[in-house]
C-alpha cells in the first residue's frame, strides 16, 4: 500500500493562469524529458515545436545543462498569451517537465507510512487561498507525490532535532505536533505565539531529549511556556543597530527576484550584489532597486515594528506557517539540511522578513500600513526564495540566524 498523504487543512489551490511560475523559474531538463518533448506529435496537433526551445545554463560556475528557453519578455518558451502552458494545452499535463507538474506542491516523507504534502506560497493562488480545497484533489496529489518522492525515501530517518540528537519518526513527529499546537493557539496574538515558540526552542536546546520522556515532558513544557510567556514579555524598544543590519541582509535576500539569466556569476553581477549588501547593512537613504516590483523607499520607514494583530494578517500568516510545519518544509534536506531547532529559528526570521517586506510593498504603494494584498505579495516574494535561494543557506546567513537567536534579539524583530 502506498504511503498516505497528509494534506494541509483550510487550504485551497487551483492554477489561475497568472503565469508567474513560468516567468521566475528556470526549468532544467533531464535527458529523458528533452527526448520526450522532441518526440511529441506536434504535426498531429497542427503545431510545431517552438524554436529555439532549449538553451544552456548561463551560470559559469556550473556545467551547462539543457533548460527551457525564454521568450523576449523572459517568459517560458511554452507560455501562451492566455497564461497557459502550450505543452499541457496540446498534450496534457503529463507532457510537462517534472518540476512544472509538481509546482507549487511539496512532498516530504513523514515516516514509513505517510507523506506530508504542502505547497509554496511563491504561487499567488496559494497565498490568496483561491481554488479547490486540497482535500478534493487527493487522487491528483497522490500521483504527484509518487512522481516527487524517490523510491525508498520513506526509509530515511527524520532530520536531527539538534546536533547529536537523532530521534525515530514517532518521537520526531510528536515534536512537530507540539510545535504546531503552539502556533495554532489563535487565542493568543501571533507575535506572542512566536515568543512562546522561541522560548520552547531555547528550552529544547538545553534539555537532554530522551524519546521515552517526551509524552510526559511535552505537555508540561507547553503549560510552562504558555503561562510564562505572555504579552508583557513582548520585546520593547528598537533592536540594536547591529541586529537591524544583520536582519536587513537576510530580509533583502527574501526580496530578491533573480530572473533567469541574471545570476551569471559575472564580475558585474557580483559587484552589484556587493553594492546591495552594503546598502542594506548600512540602512542609509533609500532601498536599492533590487527588482521591478519593489519601489525605492526610505530605510528609516522600514525599520518600524509592524503590528500583526489584525484578523486578516493573523489568519494569513498562521495558515502559511501551519503549512510549513505540517508539511515539514522547515528542516532537513528540504531546507539546507537544517536540524529541527535551527529550522524553527529560520521560520521565526522568515516571519519577521515577511512583515518587513509587506511594509516595503505598502510604502511603495503610498500606504503607511500594509493591507492583505501587500502581505500576500510579500509571502509570494519570500516563499519564492525560502529554502531555494543559495544565499539563504550559506555559512554567513546561518551564522546571522544563530547570532540573532542566541543574543535574544530575534524576538524583537517579530512585530507587535
Amino acid at each position: 500500500m502506498p504511503p498516505a498523504l497528509q494534506l494541509p487543512d483550510r487550504q485551497n489551490w487551483s492554477c489561475l493562469g497568472c503565469g508567474r511560475c513560468c516567468r521566475v523559474h528556470t526549468i532544467v531538463l533531464t535527458g529523458d524529458e528533452k527526448e520526450r518533448i522532441e518526440k511529441l506529435d506536434w504535426r498531429g496537433q497542427n503545431a510545431s515545436l517552438p524554436q529555439p526551445w532549449l538553451e544552456s545554463s548561463s551560470d559559469k560556475n556550473s556545467a551547462a545543462q539543457p533548460q527551457l528557453a525564454r521568450q523576449t519578455d523572459g517568459a517560458c518558451v511554452f507560455l501562451t498569451g492566455e497564461g497557459r502552458c502550450l505543452l499541457q494545452n496540446l498534450f496534457g499535463a503529463e507532457a510537462k517537465p517534472r518540476a512544472c507538474r509538481i509546482f507549487p506542491f511539496t512532498f516530504q516523507p513523514a515516516g514509513k507510512k505517510h507523506i506530508a504534502a504542502g505547497l509554496r506560497f511563491g504561487c499567488p493562488s496559494a497565498a490568496s487561498n483561491r481554488g479547490r480545497p486540497l482535500a478534493q484533489q487527493n487522487p491528483d496529489l497522490q500521483a504527484l507525490a509518487h512522481l516527487a518522492i524517490p523510491p525508498r525515501a520513506n526509509e530515511l530517518p527524520p532530520p536531527p532535532v539538534k546536533p547529536g540528537c537523532q530521534l525515530d519518526w514517532p518521537a520526531f513527529l510528536s515534536l512537530v505536533h507540539a510545535l504546531g499546537e503552539l502556533l495554532n493557539d489563535e487565542s493568543v496574538p501571533l507575535s506572542i505565539r512566536w515568543l512562546q515558540i522561541l522560548a520552547w526552542t531555547k528550552t529544547l536546546e538545553t534539555y537532554e531529549i530522551v524519546e521515552s520522556d517526551l509524552p510526559e515532558v511535552l505537555p508540561k513544557l507547553h503549560k510552562l511556556i504558555r503561562a510564562g510567556v505572555t504579552a508583557k514579555d513582548a520585546a520593547k524598544g528598537r533592536p540594536r543597530r547591529l541586529t537591524r543590519a544583520m536582519f536587513r541582509l537576510t530580509a533583502a535576500q527574501y526580496a530578491r527576484l533573480d530572473a533567469p539569466g541574471e545570476t551569471t556569476g559575472s564580475w558585474r553581477h557580483r559587484w552589484q550584489l556587493l553594492r546591495w549588501a552594503c546598502a542594506f547593512a548600512l540602512g542609509w537613504g533609500r532601498t536599492p532597486s533590487i527588482q521591478p516590483e519593489l519601489a525605492r523607499v526610505p530605510f528609516r520607514q522600514l525599520d518600524v515594528p509592524l503590528k500583526t494583530n489584525s484578523s486578516e494578517t493573523e489568519e494569513l500568516l498562521t495558515r502559511f506557517f501551519r503549512i510549513k510545519i505540517s508539511s515539514l518544509q522547515f528542516c532537513g534536506a528540504a531546507v539546507y539540511n537544517m536540524n529541527f531547532l535551527e529550522g524553527i529559528k529560520n521560520l521565526a526570521l522568515l516571519h519577521a522578513s515577511i512583515l518587513w517586506l509587506a511594509r516595503w510593498i505598502a510604502l511603495g504603494r503610498n500606504r503607511e500600513e500594509p493591507i492583505t494584498e501587500d502581505l500576500e505579495q510579500a509571502l509570494t516574494f519570500a516563499d519564492h526564495n525560502f529554502a531555494h535561494s543559495p544565499g539563504l543557506g550559506t555559512f554567513g546567513a546561518r551564522l546571522r540566524l544563530n547570532l540573532l537567536f542566541d543574543s535574544g534579539e530575534l524576538a524583537g524583530l517579530l512585530g507587535d
